[in-house]
């Protein structure tokens, strides 16, 4: 209910729902938003390619309390700013801070606590909803293939599902 936990939230939906990096959140801009299609429209900051998000209900509310309820008034046009000394543009380092605070709080072991985390974990969301590999590709803002490895295999459960029928078809065949 505070202006810093709304602020807090809608980042931590935006890398949980939607996959974006630290770098890409800090440089959200308003008009990156199109309140009308629910979309963000974002050129990565790692990769510089375009990407358009779908935004869900949950992400826009949280993203709709903070600029309007919680952002200082601010001509900047970045949507998450410094609520102490002077107002500017949060960096990742604090973006990265405000994640793993909270990941901290939830109990998650330290070495988890990392606001790529958040990526991952969509990714393999992903995966297990059977959600094609092009599309992933697309939402996480790939261009190669390769990028997809980490994704896939932290898919623990699926990897075991598949070893399962070779286990017994071996057994039974000798």
């Amino acid at each position: 209910s505070t202006v810093k936990g709304k602020r807090n939230l809608a980042i931590i939906l935006l890398g949980a729902e939607l996959g974006l990096r630290a770098s890409d959140i800090i440089n959200l801009k308003l008009a990156d938003i199109d309140w009308g299609r629910k979309e963000l429209h974002i050129q990565q900051q790692k990769t510089g390619y375009p990407v358009r998000l779908p935004l869900t209900e949950k992400t826009a509310a949280a993203l709709r309390d903070y600029i309007l309820n919680g952002r200082p008034d601010s001509a900047l046009p970045n949507i998450f700013l410094c609520h102490t000394g002077v107002i500017r543009p949060l960096d990742a380092r604090s973006a990265s801070g405000v994640v793993s605070k909270h990941m901290k709080l939830a109990g998650i072991p330290a070495k988890r606590r990392a606001f790529h985390a958040l990526r991952r974990t969509f990714g393999t969301r992903l995966l297990q909803n059977e959600v094609s590999f092009e599309l992933i590709q697309q939402l996480l803002g790939h261009r190669d293939m390769d990028s997809m490895k980490l994704y896939l295999s932290i898919d623990e459960q699926g990897l075991k599902q598949c070893a399962l029928p070779l286990l017994s078809h071996r057994k039974a065949g000798g």
